[in-house]
């Protein structure tokens, strides 16, 4: 599968993100989004109830975008919801890994 160069760089600026959310404490879900030649959207945090919604919306907005999901999971529910709109459009996704407490054995 070849990725276009707009996706590649949406995916450094995922895993940038990444970084980031990995470093602070869990707390409710954020859903953001970044429109552009390679439109994101980002789920980081517990995923709470009222976050299907707000992704619904920005789904709709954006129906070719890349989502990029950080967090440790949160609400059942709302999760479901999200993973159904998320096929029911296609849409591909982004699990970053999670950094590690040990360098990887060389």
């Amino acid at each position: 599968m070849r990725i276009s160069p707009e996706r590649l760089w949406a995916f450094l600026l995922v895993a940038q993100f990444a970084c980031i959310a990995a470093a602070l404490p869990a707390a409710a879900g954020q859903i953001a989004a970044r429109d552009g030649k390679a439109p994101i959207i980002g789920i980081g945090g517990v995923i709470e109830p009222g976050d299907e919604k707000t992704f619904h919306d920005l789904a709709k907005a954006m129906p070719n975008a890349l989502v990029v999901l950080v967090g440790p999971g949160g609400h059942v529910g709302p999760a479901l919801a999200i993973g159904l709109e998320i096929r029911a459009r296609g849409l591909q996704t982004v699990v970053p890994p999670a950094p590690s407490a040990h360098p990887p054995a060389r």
